[in-house]
């Protein structure tokens, strides 16, 4: 039956205007906004989302807009800032660790605009397309990714476990006592 398909398709051939495309008048385009409760920079802002623990990149697309060049390389997450000195408990230190981070764009302050607690929670965009960032050893704060899906302690990139890791295999980490270059 394939080949009868094929036959009958190879007959079939497009009019004079029909070549020309779908032309719409600049009336019909005309994009609604959305009207349900969420507004999409709220859904945004409390973003990242997930689905199965794999990341779902969500950018903001104009009517007009390719939505093939849209940039998803991107996502914005919570990071919580452990471990560091009252005295570096400031917005400088917080946008500087940020931008070592990734894009730093806002830090959460308090009712009177103070960073301080247990930690210094900052919002920054990463580079999902790439590995981590490694500050080195000498650096005595820790980092808590809030929302952080599918993360590899061996290369560092999202989206698998160390266990589906191709890089872990190249290197050698058969010791049981190797840790990780991106934690344990």
């Amino acid at each position: 039956m394939e080949p009868e398909l094929g036959c009958l398709g190879a007959s079939l051939s497009l009019t004079e205007e029909e070549e020309t495309g779908l032309v719409f008048p600049m009336g019909l385009w005309h994009a609604e906004p959305l009207t349900s409760g969420f507004s999409l920079g709220c859904v945004l802002a409390r973003g990242p989302w997930a689905y199965d623990k794999n990341l779902l990149i969500l950018a903001p697309v104009e009517a007009f807009d390719d939505p093939n060049v849209v940039e998803l390389g991107w996502c914005d997450f919570h990071i919580h800032i452990h471990c560091l000195p009252l005295v570096k408990m400031t917005k400088e230190i917080a946008a500087f660790i940020g931008d070592k981070l990734g894009r730093y764009k806002e830090e959460d302050v308090g009712r009177k605009g103070e960073v301080w607690g247990s930690s210094v929670r900052i919002r920054v965009a990463i580079n999902v397309t790439k590995p981590r960032t490694v500050l080195g050893d000498d650096h005595l704060v820790s980092f808590t990714y809030e929302r952080l899906p599918y993360l590899c302690y061996y290369c560092g990139c999202l989206g698998h476990l160390s266990r589906r890791c191709d890089f872990q295999f190249q290197q050698d980490f058969s010791d049981p006592g190797d840790n990780p270059p991106y934690g344990n």
